[in-house]
């Protein structure tokens, strides 16, 4: 599970983020289960990861033009 603060983040991103979770099936990303509101926060309802997430993995720094070339070579593969 995924909370997100909306006051800290942009409600436009989140809402975003939900619509990708939803249309993207893959084995190689996570699957997505649902999302509920309360109150300030947004929950994101996500597959378990034992190996972490790409943030984990990068040893906590990657551009977003690097995110997006993990995520293409791994449809690729």
């Amino acid at each position: 599970m995924k909370g997100i603060d909306l006051k800290k983040h942009a409600q436009s991103t989140v809402r975003k983020e939900v619509c990708l979770h939803r249309v993207l099936t893959h084995p190689n990303i996570e699957q997505f289960y649902g999302n509920r509101r309360e109150g300030n926060f947004e929950y994101i309802f996500l597959e378990f990861l034992s190996g972490g997430d790409l943030f984990d993995s990068t040893g906590g720094e990657y551009s977003s033009q690097s995110a997006i070339k993990r995520l293409l070579l791994s449809h690729a593969m």
